[in-house]
């Protein structure tokens, strides 16, 4: 088989282009610079095809050989069967990101040994992706209009990714990437599903998990879980996030629609947060799915519903981030959230319920939706250490900072999101507190502290 041949830089010259129903998959879809991989490209003869970033910018050209290759019928189930038609590999000085070939089929590049890692949701990308005419998602809609669950189901992950879904809500935070906190330095880049993997993360001091990134297996979970229990930080740019448990199997993704070997019952949704399933997020990633929602058409007309009120603003990653009384972060409102267990409202400020926040420290930096919202619950920018040798976290609550109206600076908040990013991330790296002093725990009996709460609240 022949090589193809990835020349960055090479922008001049004449390009060649793909017609509509022409496709180029690689595996790995994810690799280290310098590694092979294979290439399967359905189009006759040998093409020069531009390569791009993620705003269009050209970076180089790739040469490439394919041949016609007909879309399987059950593409989604078992994806691209046939050989490759040429190897690639990319040179070993090739920065980390994704790229386009034709400004439409994209692949990852890491780089090896960085001490930032920034996970790519591709089992989610792969859920959404279309390619032969169906998804995860046009399966879920067919069975419920027949009415019936198919209790297990698979998606592979064997299929060319288009700009759409290889983008989705990540542009803003890949086109932040080169010129932000981490300018300049080498990031890997790990798909979600490689997270199973030993030694996925070792060298890592800064975890990143951007987007939309809702499917998750019980390994790839345990090995972030793990991590933060070893002293790595975490920086979540997310919402949706581990919404669904998936099971990986040799290049698909196994999908848990209800029931389970052990019952047929239980669990009786594939989300993460049915009980049934005995790992609950919030000790994980703090806000999460359960306690979030989405936000229907009526946002629109709402756009402060997206804005991101100050809350505790004397912590030193408060200041850090320059939030002051009063101020305010301003984001999309139609956007999914993450959210934390709200006990109450106190003039349209929210209480958290706070007996079953069992982290080490906490902060909640800011809120947005909130009292005034259909579900009145909150997406939360929220820090947390979960015991006094983990690594701490910052989840900021919305996938809505990922995208370009959020660090690409397209939108309300113009450039202050992409600074607030760039402001915790230093203060993470520096290794300097992110919390204020803690109150003192109370040793009274519980019973004793009820009566004394009860007390206060008759004399208020």
């Amino acid at each position: 088989m022949e090589r193809g041949l990835l020349c960055l830089g090479a922008t001049g010259g004449v390009f060649d282009s793909l017609e509509g129903s022409e496709w180029i998959m690689f595996t790995p879809y994810c690799a280290d610079a310098g590694v092979p991989r294979a290439v399967t490209a359905s189009f006759r003869g040998k093409r020069r095809l531009r390569v791009t970033d993620v705003t269009g910018r050209a970076l180089g050209a790739l040469k490439i050989k394919g041949r016609r290759i007909p879309i399987p019928a059950d593409a989604l189930e078992a994806g691209v069967t046939a050989d490759p038609t040429d190897s690639l590999r990319i040179p070993d000085d090739a920065p980390g990101g994704i790229y386009f070939v034709d400004d439409q089929w994209a692949f990852v590049v890491s780089r090896p040994e960085a001490s930032c890692t920034a996970v790519v949701p591709v089992s989610t990308m792969q859920a959404f992706n279309d390619w032969g005419g169906r998804s995860e998602y046009t399966e879920r809609a067919r069975q419920r209009e027949a009415k019936h669950k198919i209790p297990l189901h698979h998606y592979s992950l064997r299929r060319p990714l288009a700009r759409r879904f290889a983008v989705d809500v990540l542009s803003g935070f890949l086109d932040w990437l080169p010129r932000g906190a981490l300018a300049g330095e080498e990031v890997r880049f790990v798909p979600d599903y490689d997270l199973e993997r030993a030694g996925a993360l070792v060298g890592t001091k800064l975890l990143l998990i951007p987007g939309r990134s809702e499917y998750w297996s019980r390994k790839s979970r345990q090995a972030i879980d793990a991590y933060a229990d070893n002293g790595g930080d975490m920086v979540l740019l997310s919402s949706e996030t581990m919404l669904h448990e998936i099971r990986h199997e040799e290049g698909r993704n196994a999908w848990w629609w209800y029931g389970s070997p052990e019952d047929p019952r239980k669990p009786a949704t594939p989300y993460w947060n049915d009980r049934a399933r005995r790992y609950p997020l919030l000790p994980s990633i703090g806000p999460n799915p359960a306690y979030g929602g989405s936000h229907k058409p009526e946002a629109k007309q709402y756009p402060a519903w997206g804005v991101y009120r100050a809350f505790d603003t004397n912590s030193p990653l408060a200041k850090a981030c320059g939030l002051g009384p009063g101020d305010s972060v301003a984001l999309p409102s139609m956007v999914y959230y993450d959210g934390l267990p709200v006990r109450r409202y106190a003039n349209e400020v929210p209480v958290l319920d706070e007996r079953v926040l069992t982290f080490h420290r906490w902060s909640l930096l800011g809120y947005s939706f909130g009292h005034n919202t259909p579900l009145r619950r909150i997406g939360a920018w929220f820090a947390f250490q979960r015991s006094p040798t983990s690594g701490r976290a910052v989840h900021f609550g919305s996938y809505g900072w990922s995208t370009m109206e959020g660090l690409g600076g397209k939108g309300p908040g113009g450039a202050r999101p992409a600074e607030v990013v760039d402001a915790a991330i230093r203060l993470i790296r520096s290794g300097a507190d992110l919390f204020a002093p803690q109150p003192a725990a109370d040793p009274s009996p519980s019973w004793l502290r009820r009566l004394r709460s009860a007390g206060k609240r008759r004399l208020g």
